[in-house]
């Protein structure tokens, strides 16, 4: 809807100058980020043509032609990641797939390395190679409209194509693009889509393979980075957090341990401890599993039933103060009827699905004194700037 507010203001100036309709329209070409939600990027290349023609037949052209819209597609940085990176030459091609399903005239895939360090031949050939084999060997640009005729792709293009032209007639009712981007509103609105994005992805409502769900435990990345890219980019949260672990661990030659205490239900108490293993681990943190204390763990997981907490913990808590430690227990889960009593008993927190996981891992960072040893943290994402077609992609 912006991308399309902005382009009306530009045939409008030009119009006004005296350049006439058609040749304004045929001027322009527009950049779309491509994510990885493949259908809906399909769906909104489709939709960006079919309201920009309605758009450009307002100007009343001499030519049909001049409506129809010119789209350079690229892969999304936004998506990328710098852990378990070659989960993003998957996301690469879903991307490139849609783009060009989509309609894209033209499309640039990113290294896949590109995101902490520059890319150097082989990331870049698989780049090239990506948009080559869709072409050459799948042939996806000998169909005119390959997603035409799918009930759901119609239904969904539709839907944004309604909601473009709403955007659309709200920003040209307000003044047009440039009164409404001096107003502060587009600022507004992009602040607001990202911070929502953001929370989907803190809380793990957007799971990102590799980072924020099912992290790689031996990963190091450290070593591999030659630079941070500032682009904003959705892993960057998660990122920042492990990063913290891998500097503290090369500066004080420790990780963290956290001990997963398995015990009670066995349904539950490995439904659990995966869990743990799966959250804590996006930390960088050492994850430990077994059916008693061992060690000199951080901090102990305990893994059971709801059912179970109430005398369980207490047990497990005396165990360890009984062996002169202060070693923190936290338990896994939200047993709503026993949190207070638990709490009395010693349980230092509680995590379960509901919780903002980035934010349960910084306060163990702080709790367990992990820094980066840099005088404090890179910059958070809200101080390097945004890119508008990486936040409304």
């Amino acid at each position: 809807g912006f991308a399309l507010a902005e382009g009306v203001e530009i045939v409008s100036q030009l119009t006004d100058r005296g350049l006439a309709p058609d040749d304004a329209a045929q001027a322009l070409a527009f950049s779309f980020a491509i994510g990885s939600n493949y259908f809906l990027e399909i769906a909104k290349l489709r939709a960006a043509r079919t309201v920009w023609a309605s758009a450009v037949a307002s100007f009343q052209p001499a030519n049909a032609d001049a409506a129809k819209m010119t789209i350079h597609a690229r892969t999304s940085h936004w998506t990328k990641t710098i852990y378990d990176p070659y989960v993003n030459v998957l996301r690469s091609t879903t991307e490139a797939m849609a783009a060009a399903i989509g309609g894209a005239d033209s499309l640039q895939v990113e290294p896949f390395d590109e995101p902490y360090h520059g890319p150097d031949e082989p990331a870049s050939r698989l780049a090239r190679n990506t948009q080559l084999i869709l072409k050459q060997e799948a042939w996806l640009d000998r169909s005119v409209d390959a997603a035409g005729g799918s009930y759901y792709l119609e239904v969904l293009t539709d839907s944004l194509a309604r909601e473009a032209w709403k955007l659309l007639q709200q920003i040209e009712a307000a003044g047009g693009f440039v009164r409404y981007t001096e107003s502060g509103a587009l600022e507004s609105d992009i602040a607001k889509s990202r911070a929502d994005r953001e929370t989907a992805v803190a809380t793990r409502r957007t799971a990102i393979v590799g980072t924020n769900q099912y992290p790689n435990l031996q990963e190091r990345t450290l070593p591999e980075i030659e630079r941070l890219d500032p682009a904003p980019r959705a892993a960057c949260i998660f990122e920042e957090i492990r990063l913290r672990t891998e500097r503290h661990a090369a500066r004080t030659g420790h990780t963290p341990r956290f001990l997963l205490l398995e015990a009670g239900d066995v349904k539950m108490r490995k439904a659990r401890s995966g869990f743990s293993a799966n959250l804590f681990g996006c930390a960088g943190f050492e994850i430990q599993v077994g059916d008693a204390i061992t060690g000199d763990p951080d901090a102990v997981v305990l893994c059971s039933s709801d059912a179970e907490y109430a005398a369980l913990a207490p047990c497990v808590i005396r165990e360890l103060r009984d062996a002169g430690k202060a070693t923190p227990v936290i338990v896994a889960g939200n047993p709503a009827d026993s949190i207070e009593q638990l709490k009395l008993a010693g349980v230092a927190d509680f995590v379960h699905v509901r919780v903002n996981a980035a934010e349960i891992l910084r306060a163990w960072q702080e709790r367990l004194e992990v820094t980066s040893g840099e005088g404090g943290s890179r910059g958070t994402r809200a101080d390097q700037g945004v890119r508008p077609t990486e936040v409304l992609e």
